[in-house]
């Protein structure tokens, strides 16, 4: 069973980073 993930982004100029995190959290909470 998968206890946790780490995943890492890294940010850029124009904020890529946080749109891309909470993307993955809906993905991520839609799948559960």
């Amino acid at each position: 069973n998968l206890k946790a993930v780490y995943i890492y982004f890294n940010n850029d100029a124009e904020a890529f980073a946080v749109r891309n995190a909470i993307t993955i959290g809906d993905y991520l909470q839609a799948t559960v």
